[in-house]
This record gives structure tokens, C-alpha cells and sequence, in this order.
């Protein structure tokens, strides 16, 4: 319920949180207590290459954003928040990890032949 109500605050807190700790058990850093510029940071150590850091920078600094101001993200933007999350652990899930249905269907095509 909070995350069609609100408070974005609560909303933004909680997703950052969960791809923190998302990101901590993937690669092994302790994201849940980074900055978001140290985390980025360990990640890059870490080998996470990509369009994957761009899209976590702006994730988490949109996150930060709304979670260390005043800034009130527009309401429909409180849904698309959690997709955001979802695709970059999607995109930073190594392939044979995914479950079939996870990936993509050009994707699947181009393995199977």
C-alpha cells in the first residue's frame, strides 16, 4: 500500500535500500553503508562495466534526491520506481542466471540457433 500512497519518501528509502542490498550480496561490497559515490566506486572496482553504472547512478541519485530533501517526485513516477530497480538487476544478472522466461525472446531466438 505505501508504494501507491506514499510517502515518496518511504517509497524512495525503501527501493534504495533493497538494490543496496542487492548490489552488496551480488558483488560482494557493503553498499547498504556506502555513499552512493563510494558504492559506484566499488562497483567499477568490481568489474560492473556497461550502460549498467549509468542507469545505477541516476537510479540511486534520484533515490538520494527524494530521500535527503524535499523534493517531492511526481506521483506516477512512485510505480515506475520499482521497474527502474527490476531492470537493473535484470541487467546485472549474469544470463545464465536469468531464467529462461527472464530473457528476452530476441535473445532466446539468437541462443537457439
Amino acid at each position: 500500500p505505501v508504494c501507491r500512497h506514499g510517502p515518496a519518501k518511504t517509497i524512495y528509502s525503501m527501493v534504495s535500500e533493497v538494490m543496496r542490498l542487492y548490489l552488496g550480496r551480488r558483488y560482494g561490497i557493503a553498499a547498504i553503508d556506502m555513499t552512493t559515490r563510494e558504492c559506484l566506486q566499488a562497483l567499477r572496482e568490481r568489474g560492473l562495466n556497461g550502460s549498467a553504472p549509468h542507469w545505477l547512478r541516476q537510479f540511486l541519485e534520484e533515490c538520494d534526491l527524494v530521500k535527503f530533501s524535499r523534493y517531492e517526485m511526481p506521483r506516477e513516477r512512485w510505480a515506475t520506481i520499482w521497474n527502474d530497480a527490476k531492470l537493473i538487476v535484470h541487467n546485472t544478472t549474469p544470463p545464465e542466471e536469468l531464467e529462461p522466461s527472464a530473457t528476452p525472446a530476441a535473445e532466446r531466438a539468437e541462443a537457439a540457433s
